[in-house]
């Protein structure tokens, strides 16, 4: 396997399973036995700021102490952008390290500007909302557009709407990104959740800087980049295509389900680190 030596105290040893020029059983051997290495994958994590710990603690409080059917009705959407010529391949990537001594790393940001912007929605039920594709900036108008015009429409057909014009029972649970945040979009998410929802500045709060307890952040995306950058696309179209035929293929899975129920645990460690991260 391709083996890169630190200069550092310590030897790192850097491998990919497709580029293999040892069996296995060897590699393993000398990075476990040999050389008393550990393999480490690589997690993107927000920094946290003053006061983060106790908002997000607060929320994993919350959460957990709701019915244990709870997360069947709630829907977590987000957004990703997908970049033409790279990404950080945390799921076929591994760093060989001394145990105990984690290391840090540095990659890095693509060049290319070409990329799409994907919205999708996860829902507890094993519904999928989504792809959608931003095909413009996103701002608090285009997020109101897809909610009016893509999600409503998924949403009534599957759920149904009360006189009242609400969708019963579920949850909407979004990051405080800018364009989610604009009050046409708010309106627009009361109207249809009452209070129902689950984002900054509602009176149940998503904690700031804390992809590590959504399901989008610690299971979708990175699921859906291994998928569609097996090899380069040769097109933005292309590259769209590939994201549109691997949630299809998603949608004939159970992931989603125990992606979102797996919230629930992810919260239980949030509140055991005390607000810290968790993996």
């Amino acid at each position: 396997a391709a083996v890169r030596q630190d200069v550092l105290n310590n030897p790192t040893i850097s491998a990919r399973k497709n580029n293999v020029a040892v069996s296995k059983t060897s590699f393993n051997r000398i990075t476990k036995q040999d050389l008393n290495l550990h393999p480490y994958r690589i997690h993107i994590q927000q920094a946290l700021q003053p006061g983060d710990m106790r908002r997000r603690r607060d929320f994993c409080n919350w959460l957990v102490a709701r019915p244990q059917n709870f997360l069947l009705d709630a829907i977590i959407g987000d957004e990703a952008i997908f970049h033409m010529n790279g990404k950080v391949n945390a799921w076929n990537t591994h760093f060989y390290h001394p145990r105990g001594n984690v290391p840090e790393f540095s990659f890095d940001v693509p060049n290319d500007r070409r990329s799409v912007m994907v919205w999708c929605g996860l829902a507890g039920d094993n519904t999928i909302f989504g792809p959608y594709i931003f095909h413009g900036p996103v701002n608090g108008q285009s997020y109101l557009d897809m909610i009016n015009n893509f999600v409503l429409p998924i949403l009534a057909t599957k759920y149904g709407r009360q006189r009242n014009g609400a969708i019963p029972r579920k949850w909407w649970f979004q990051d405080g990104a800018p364009a989610h945040r604009s009050r046409a979009v708010t309106q627009k998410l009361t109207e249809l959740f009452q209070n129902r929802i689950v984002a900054l500045n509602q009176v149940h709060e998503w904690p700031p800087r804390s992809p590590d307890l959504t399901p989008c952040d610690f299971f979708l995306w990175g699921y859906l980049k291994n998928k569609v950058f097996q090899t380069v696309p040769p097109s933005l179209a292309v590259l769209e295509q590939r994201i549109r035929h691997e949630i299809t293929s998603l949608r004939r899975t159970r992931m989603v389900r125990r992606a979102v129920a797996a919230m629930h645990t992810k919260a239980e460690e949030c509140i055991r680190r005390r607000g810290g991260q968790v993996r």
